[in-house]
């Protein structure tokens, strides 16, 4: 999965070299697929759930934007723990980031995000009350866009959502960003 990412990648970046990648002023909407990768310490299992993650921005400039993203769960995770079905279900996941940009071919840019992120996940284990609980924390990230057309552009990105102590979670995601 992994090469075949990256041969899209570097085609589509041969292909599309006459469109700019980013350009000041411009706002945007985008929508990411996402595979999430969720762990809490005191789990022994890594929980795999899918997101969809909406996104609103705006280039301020050719090397910066501000964006803000919602997302909310496609699929749960559930793995057995002693017999015993353990449930994560991704409730929400909203931040507020700022986004560094170098434009590649003039068609395409990477990028390095830095923000904030608040996620709500809730744990079932059937027979026992659901738990949920929201954290809260620093986020990071990579990722490129790749242009399709001057008001679309191809996105693949990693975000390390949360990196605390006692909960990480962070995504592989591949989405379409939508310019006006």
């Amino acid at each position: 999965m992994k090469n075949i990412l990256i041969v899209l990648l570097l085609l589509t970046t041969v292909i599309s070299n006459s469109v700019f990648a980013v350009t000041p002023g411009i706002r945007y909407l985008g929508i990411n697929y996402a595979n999430i990768s969720y762990n809490e310490n005191s789990m022994a299992q890594e929980y795999h759930p899918t997101a969809l993650i909406g996104r609103y921005g705006v280039n301020t400039t050719k090397y910066f934007s501000f964006e803000g993203r919602l997302g909310t769960v496609l699929s749960e995770d559930t793995h057995q723990i002693d017999l015993t079905d353990v449930t994560v279900d991704l409730d929400y996941i909203f931040g507020l980031y700022g986004i560094g940009h170098i434009n590649i071919m003039q068609s395409s840019s990477i990028y390095a995000v830095l923000g904030i992120t608040q996620v709500e996940a809730t744990i079932s284990i059937p027979g026992l009350q659901s738990t949920t609980d929201s954290e809260s924390g620093f986020s990071y990230g990579i990722g490129t866009n790749i242009s399709i057309t001057n008001k679309v552009q191809f996105n693949i990105e990693y975000m390390q959502y949360l990196d605390k102590s006692e909960v990480d979670l962070s995504a592989l995601s591949v989405g379409l960003k939508f310019n006006f």
